[in-house]
């Protein structure tokens, strides 16, 4: 588990937690011991993101610096040094990177969108891919065929759920005195004509609910929410909203309280 609690962040909660149960060895990398962490075996301290040192590759394409700023407390190492180790500790042989250049230059040999890339071009300014030689010459999967696709079958009753992060719903929230306070509540929002159809007011205790899971929230109107649907916030430790997904889209019923 790097960084990541399955059992607030991932869909499908129940499999995970079974997953975890029948694992005979877990291993975890984790800023709190909470969550699906508490329950490794080994449990390894994570780096903050200040104390981190590399690259991030943006949405856009830039590949950009990450300067570590803060040195690292106590025993904490960094992440990709923990991971060389267990490997040369599994495999019985000498650890094969050193230094976060060595890494970076693994990864620029690997991968073809790094290809070429030194962390001394990189520097400050970052450098853009896919440039558009390197674009062209990636391939393409062709597009299927419009004809012959069957009409989807319409929705049963109820609402489409939808679920969205939040940047609050967290460990690093909770354990923090100063953003205690952001930590929100779950809400559900939904369109005035939904709401309206089902004799909600904003600010009503209302229940999201599918297949015997129920989810409690606070319901809220949103004019950008399309009618039949309703959105809940992914990651809250108490009422968390991926309770009810499973990676499909999902119809779920919706009434107040």
């Amino acid at each position: 588990l790097y960084q990541s609690d399955p059992l607030l962040l991932h869909p499908e909660r129940e499999r995970w937690r079974e997953g975890l149960d029948r694992a005979g060895f877990v291993v975890a990398f984790a800023d709190f011991l909470d969550g699906a962490a508490a329950e490794a075996d080994v449990i390894f301290p994570a780096e903050s993101y200040a104390e981190k040192e590399g690259t991030v590759t943006h949405p856009d394409g830039r590949v950009q610096r990450v300067r570590q700023s803060v040195g690292h407390p106590g025993g904490v190492r960094a992440g990709w040094s923990v991971l060389v180790a267990l490997e040369a500790a599994i495999l019985d042989e000498e650890p094969e990177f050193l230094s976060t250049p060595m890494v970076f230059g693994e990864v620029a040999a690997a991968v073809p969108f790094y290809a070429g890339m030194t962390l001394e071009e990189i520097g400050g300014r970052g450098v853009r891919w896919p440039l558009r030689e390197a674009a062209s010459a990636l391939g393409a999967s062709p597009l299927p065929d419009a004809e012959g696709l069957e009409t989807p079958p319409a929705l049963p009753d109820g609402l489409r759920l939808g679920t969205a992060p939040t940047l609050w719903a967290g460990a690093a929230a909770e354990h923090s005195p100063v953003l205690r306070s952001l930590v929100p509540e779950q809400r559900a929002e939904l369109s005035a004509g939904d709401a309206r159809r089902l004799g909600i007011e904003p600010g009503d205790e209302v229940e999201v609910s599918a297949n015997g899971t129920r989810v409690r929230a606070r319901a809220r109107l949103r004019d950008r929410v399309p009618e039949g649907s309703v959105f809940l916030l992914e990651g809250t430790r108490e009422e968390n909203g991926t309770a009810l997904a499973n990676g499909h889209p999902r119809v779920v019923e919706v009434s107040k309280r």
